[in-house]
C-alpha cells in the first residue's frame, strides 16, 4: 500500500466567509454579532464578549460566524491570540432580533465599526448585496459593473450604504476610485455567484497599495414556517452547475467543493434540477421534502462512477452551544474513510457510498480525515482556526479515484459566546490601560433613492442572453443612534419606537415587495 500525505485545499467559494451561518434566535432578547479582522499588518486576534472568550484566533482577512449574545450593551475586547491584555475594548449596543457585523480595519484607532445587517426575508429567487469600504486612508470608491456602470457611488471609508435586492445569478463587479474606470481598478472586475435568499457584503480592505476583498454571506430569515436546506457540489472534476428549485435559480455557478448557506424554505415538496450554466436540460434531478424546523442537505455526488443527487437529513438534533455535529460523506470509487480527533477515532471505516456522523465537543483539537482505497491512503488535518467551535455543523467529503478530501464551509446553527474553543477556561480580561473609543455610529449616506439597471452576467459560451433587472438602492439605517443631520429638502419624518422594538420598512402593498431597511430601537 502506498501512503500519501495530502495537504487540504479549502475548496469553498473564493474569499467568502460566514458561508452556512444560520442566524437562530433562541430567545426574544437575543442578538447576533460577527467579527471581521482586516487591520493591516496585525496578527490574529481573540475576541472576548463581556469577559468571556467568544472568538479564538481570528486571522487577518477573515470573518467569524454569527454568535448569539444578549441584546443590549455588550463589552467587546480584542487581544492578540493567546494574550489577555486588550488591544482595545468598547461597548456595542444591539437591539433584540438584530444582526450586526463588527469590522476592525484601522491601524490608527483600534476599534470595531458596527454595521447593521439586513437579514429580513427575501422572495424566493432573490438575493441581497451591499459593500463596505474598509481601506483606511483611501479615498471614496465606486462599485461598478463589469461594463463600467456605477452601482454604488462614492462609498467612503467605514461608511455604510444601502442594499440591493436582485435576482440570484452571477454578476461581474469591480471597485474603482470614485469617478474612475476599470482601466485603473482597485479591485478588477470579478464574477460573483449570488445565491437565493442570501445577504452578501463585499468588504474591500487592506491598504491603498495592496487592496483586497472578501465576501461575507448569511441566509436571510424565513417569512413563513419551514425548514432549512443547503445545496453542495461534490463531484470531482465536474464543471460548475446551476441549481434550480421548482424551476427557480437558487445557486448559480456552484463549483466542486462549494455549498450554499442553509436556506429558509417553506414547508412542502420541491423539484430540484442541476444544469450546466445557461442550459435547459437537466444533468440531475430529484425531489426535496421540507418539514418544519428540519435541516436537510442536497448534494450532487457520485456513487461509483454514476452522478447522483443525494438528499439526506442533517444530524443537528444534538447541536448545542458547546456541542457540534460532524458529517463524513464517502464517495470514493472504492475504499473507506475515517475521522479522528487528536488521534482518537471518532468515525471509523465508512464504506464507499456511505455517510458517517458524530458529535464533537468544542475545544482546541485537531480533526484528521483519512481515506484508504486499498492501494493508496490519504490523510489530512483540517485547518480549523482556533479549534472546534460548539453550535456548528462540520461537513467533510472524501471522493474520487485518487482520494480528494474536501472540507465544506461550516454552518453555524447554535453558536454563542460559550461556543469558542477553550471558552470555559477563559481568563478574566484586565483593565484597558487607556480609554478606548466606543463603537462608531456612522451616518447613512445622504443619497436619494437610486434606480440602477443591473445585468446578470451569463456564463461564457452558454448561449444565454443577459438578463436585465431593475434594482433599487436603499439607505441603510445606522446601527445604534442616528446622528442629527442638517435639514434637507423634501418630506422628513421621525418615528419613535418603543424600547426593544424594530421597524421594518418595505414597499407597499405587494407581498413580494423589496425591503427598504430596518429602523432599530432607539
Amino acid at each position: 500500500m502506498k501512503p500519501l500525505r495530502f495537504v487540504l485545499t479549502a475548496l469553498i467559494a473564493a474569499l467568502i466567509f460566514g458561508v452556512g451561518a444560520l442566524p437562530v434566535f433562541g430567545q426574544s432578547d437575543e442578538a447576533l454579532l460577527r467579527f471581521v479582522h482586516v487591520v493591516p499588518g496585525a496578527s490574529s486576534i481573540d475576541v472576548y464578549v463581556n469577559g468571556q472568550l467568544a472568538i479564538r484566533e481570528l486571522r487577518y482577512g477573515s470573518a467569524s460566524g454569527y454568535i448569539g449574545v444578549s441584546a443590549g450593551d455588550n463589552t467587546i475586547a480584542a487581544t492578540q491570540t493567546g494574550v489577555t491584555t486588550p488591544l482595545w475594548q468598547q461597548t456595542v449596543g444591539s437591539a433584540p432580533g438584530t444582526a450586526t457585523t463588527l469590522i476592525a480595519s484601522s491601524t490608527q484607532t483600534l476599534r470595531f465599526t458596527a454595521y447593521n445587517d439586513d437579514l429580513n426575508p427575501l422572495p424566493f429567487g432573490k438575493t441581497r448585496l451591499t459593500a463596505i469600504h474598509a481601506v483606511e486612508g483611501a479615498g471614496a470608491v465606486d462599485v461598478v459593473l463589469g461594463d463600467g456602470r456605477v452601482v454604488i457611488p462614492s462609498l467612503g471609508y467605514n461608511q455604510p450604504f444601502g442594499t440591493f435586492d436582485i435576482e440570484a445569478n452571477t454578476y461581474s463587479f469591480g471597485v474603482v476610485p470614485a469617478g474612475g474606470t476599470l482601466d485603473n481598478p482597485i479591485i478588477p472586475a470579478t464574477t460573483f455567484a449570488l445565491n437565493t435568499n442570501t445577504s452578501y457584503i463585499i468588504v474591500v480592505y487592506g491598504t491603498a497599495n495592496q487592496p483586497s476583498f472578501l465576501t461575507l454571506s448569511a441566509p436571510t430569515r424565513a417569512e413563513v414556517a419551514g425548514g432549512f436546506v443547503r445545496i453542495g457540489h461534490g463531484i470531482p472534476e465536474a464543471p460548475a452547475v446551476d441549481v434550480f428549485v421548482n424551476d427557480t435559480l437558487v445557486a448559480p455557478a456552484l463549483a466542486f467543493g462549494q455549498i450554499t448557506d442553509y436556506l429558509a424554505i417553506p414547508i412542502g415538496t420541491y423539484s430540484v434540477a442541476i444544469r450546466l450554466p445557461g442550459a435547459d436540460s437537466d444533468l440531475l434531478s430529484g425531489t426535496l421534502g421540507v418539514t418544519r424546523d428540519s435541516y436537510t442537505s442536497a448534494f450532487a455526488l457520485t456513487t461509483g462512477d454514476t452522478p447522483t443527487l443525494d438528499v439526506f437529513p442533517d444530524p443537528t438534533a444534538n447541536i448545542s452551544a458547546t456541542v457540534s455535529a460532524l458529517t463524513l460523506i464517502n464517495r470514493l470509487t472504492s475504499g473507506t474513510a475515517s475521522v479522528s480527533v487528536d488521534d482518537v477515532v471518532l468515525i471509523s471505516s465508512v464504506p464507499s457510498g456511505g455517510i458517517g456522523t458524530a458529535s464533537l465537543q468544542s475545544g482546541v483539537a485537531a480533526l484528521t480525515i483519512a481515506a484508504d482505497t486499498g492501494t493508496t491512503t490519504a490523510e489530512t488535518t483540517l485547518d480549523l482556526p482556533g479549534g472546534i467551535y460548539g453550535g456548528v455543523h462540520y461537513t467533510v467529503l472524501v471522493a474520487g479515484d485518487a482520494p480528494q478530501i474536501v472540507a465544506f464551509a461550516p454552518a453555524s446553527i447554535a453558536q454563542t459566546v460559550a461556543s469558542a474553543p477553550g471558552s470555559g477556561a477563559a481568563p478574566t480580561i484586565v483593565s484597558v490601560p487607556t480609554d478606548a473609543p466606543a463603537v462608531a455610529v456612522m451616518p447613512t449616506q445622504a443619497e436619494g433613492m437610486q434606480v440602477i439597471i443591473v445585468t446578470a452576467t451569463p456564463t461564457p459560451d452558454s448561449g444565454a442572453q443577459p438578463q436585465v433587472i431593475v434594482v433599487t438602492a436603499t439607505p441603510t439605517p445606522p446601527v445604534i443612534v442616528a446622528p442629527t443631520l442638517a435639514p434637507t429638502p423634501g418630506i422628513v419624518a421621525r418615528v419613535v419606537l418603543n424600547p426593544g422594538a424594530n421597524l421594518q420598512l418595505r414597499q407597499y402593498p405587494s407581498s413580494q415587495a423589496l425591503s427598504l431597511g430596518l429602523a432599530p430601537s432607539n
